[in-house]
């Protein structure tokens, strides 16, 4: 079975690991003014045994042989048992990838699921950047948004060529249409899909 978590906020389903592994985020969060300081991921909900047991099976699940295999057949089956307009994933709502071959894994399950839109956010710049420099011609299938988002609140960072980006602001103008808008609708996605959007350059959400 995929093991997929189902955060509140989110249309569909998603897949986390434990936020303690990740690479860049780990040091992150103990950097004041990062927009990893004080992660959420390592409190609450997160921070519950059944939880914490649950992300430590998917991050020794991916590893095993067979994987990709099972969750192409496991969201495809679960993509079944709604409607098209809520076919929306999101990787990592906890942790984030772990190397290339993780990332060449989820772009494989991207490809075999054309029906899915896939998002996954990321600090994990020098792993988008050597998947790309080994598959430049391919790149990233349409339906799976590889967004890298900027390191410290308040700030952009330097776009990576070919992909969108997001940023977290302090005290954005939530009457922009590059703001998140989950704010304003009792902290959901509702019908909003900006994040699956592969035309949306730049996502900028409210700091939290």
């Amino acid at each position: 079975m995929g093991d997929f978590s189902k955060p509140s906020k989110m249309p569909w389903l998603a897949w986390s690991t434990p936020a303690k592994d990740c690479k860049n985020g780990s040091k992150l969060h103990d950097v004041p003014g990062s927009v990893c300081e004080g992660c959420y991921a390592l409190r609450g909900f997160y921070n519950m045994g059944t939880t914490r047991r649950a992300m430590a099976r998917r991050q020794a699940a991916w590893k095993e042989p067979g994987w990709t295999g099972r969750m192409i057949d496991d969201l495809y089956e679960e993509s079944q048992k709604v409607a098209p307009s809520l076919r929306f994933f999101r990787w990592f709502d906890s942790g984030d990838i772990q190397s290339v071959a993780q990332l060449h894994k989820i772009v494989l399950i991207a490809e075999a699921l054309p029906g899915i839109g896939f998002y996954l956010p990321t600090k994990e710049y020098g792993i988008v950047r050597q998947y790309l420099k080994r598959n430049e011609v391919y790149g990233f299938p349409r339906n799976l948004v590889v967004r890298p988002s900027a390191p410290m609140v308040d700030e952009d960072m330097v776009p990576i060529p070919g992909l969108t980006r997001s940023k977290v602001e302090s005290d954005p103008d939530m009457n922009s249409p590059d703001t998140c808008p989950a704010k304003l609708q009792a902290n959901k996605c509702w019908d909003c899909r900006m994040c699956w959007d592969p035309e949306q350059e730049l996502i900028i959400y409210p700091h939290h």
